[in-house]
């Protein structure tokens, strides 16, 4: 599923949709189309994991819903980090937690995931921007940025108001695949046509409701 379909350049001012193979000469990150990801049964078993739910659901104290999915690959590149390779909060909702599934073998040159433990309770650096690494260990110590490396499968669920950076792979290209799990609808959030109900009727209809109708 991810050497196929239609994706697009992120960062990119350019709404042209490419194959993986035909991608744009220093196309750093691809995203999948989100439309395409509505059909792939296979990301829907990992986003309804009913392990992961449990633990959503106690985080968030409500029943949640799907409010985004992407799938991306992030290219090996010899230059400096920028964008979301930086670290910054998100802030798509009051509250929400995000889980991130490595599809590819993740090491310290493929570009793990980094965040710092515990920042998503602290009201230092609350401007939404770009930080460089040293602004962020000024602040929370030098010890303070965890990463993330593990074989294809490894997953792990995140509060991402808090700081965190997706690595620069230098060696390897990086394929991820993320789900953000909130209360409520997000305006703005890239939700494609749903599936049809009869397509995944296991799913369930609340939790799915942006994806499958």
């Amino acid at each position: 599923f991810a050497r196929s379909g239609r994706w697009y350049e992120r960062f990119s001012s350019s709404s042209e949709r490419f194959a993986i193979d035909t991608r744009p000469a220093g196309c750093r990150i691809a995203v999948r189309d989100e439309g395409e990801l509505a059909g792939c049964a296979v990301l829907y078993d990992l986003a309804n994991h009913p392990e992961i739910l449990a633990a959503v659901r106690a985080y968030l104290g409500v029943e949640p819903v799907i409010s985004s999915m992407s799938l991306w690959w992030s290219f090996a590149f010899e230059t400096a980090s920028r964008d979301a390779e930086l670290f910054h909060r998100d802030v798509d909702d009051w509250k929400f937690v995000k889980a991130f599934f490595y599809l590819t073998d993740v090491g310290q040159l493929d570009g793990p995931h980094t965040y710092v433990p515990g920042s998503f309770r602290s009201n230092k650096l609350l401007r939404i921007r770009r930080y460089q690494d040293q602004e962020i260990t000024d602040v929370f110590g030098e010890n303070s940025p965890r990463s993330f490396e593990g074989k294809a499968g490894t997953f792990f669920l995140e509060d991402t108001f808090g700081f965190h950076k997706g690595g620069r792979p230098v060696a390897n290209d990086r394929l991820l695949f993320q789900v953000q799990y909130s209360a409520q609808y997000i305006p703005g959030s890239p939700y494609p046509k749903p599936e049809q109900r009869a397509r995944f009727p296991q799913y369930s209809n609340l939790l799915n409701r942006y994806y499958v109708s």
